[in-house]
């Protein structure tokens, strides 16, 4: 490389783990050591990509919204909600520190509609198995500047993918 500084080599990087404001690599101890033990606790649930992409600045925003309104926040990321290491992982982190309510930033659909019924047929998630509510959390796929000047609210895109793909799990 002539003298020149050589880039940090790749490090692996978790498929499904904590978050912290600025830490990426943050464990259970770390987000649980930042809230009340009488508070609610939400479990932010968004996608790995966001940690990769360092696009975390509307998760920094959610956790500081949640910590300043008295709850507990912990914020989870996720390779894929259908990736069954990331699913079975995410159970465990649901059983040792249950939430109070899920906020679930990953759009996507994670159930499949079944021939019935989808709000008494549908296929349970890993999201479900806490039994509490669980919320769906739109991340726009354009900038706050975007938004202001447009006069639609919701790109196309955003709509199907945050809003119709979301519906086959009821959220």
């Amino acid at each position: 490389l002539d003298g020149q500084e050589r880039p940090q080599s790749a490090s692996p990087r978790l498929r499904v783990g904590h978050y912290w404001r600025g830490d990426t690599q943050a464990d259970q101890h770390t987000v649980c050591t930042n809230g009340s033990a009488d508070a609610a606790t939400v479990a932010v649930v968004f996608f790995r990509a966001l940690v990769l992409g360092g696009g975390l600045d509307t998760v920094d925003r959610m956790i500081e919204a949640l910590s300043s309104r008295g709850l507990n926040p912990n914020p989870l990321f996720v390779a894929s909600l259908k990736d069954p290491v990331s699913a079975a992982t995410l159970a465990g982190i649901f059983s040792s520190t249950p939430p109070d309510v899920i906020i679930n930033a990953t759009s996507f659909a994670v159930s499949s509609p079944d021939p019935g019924d989808w709000r008494e047929d549908r296929t349970a998630t890993v999201l479900d198995q806490p039994g509490v509510p669980v919320l769906q959390a739109v991340l726009a796929a354009h900038s706050h500047d975007a938004w202001q000047q447009g006069m639609t609210g919701l790109t196309a895109r955003d709509i199907a993918m945050n809003v119709a793909l979301p519906e086959v799990d009821g959220r």
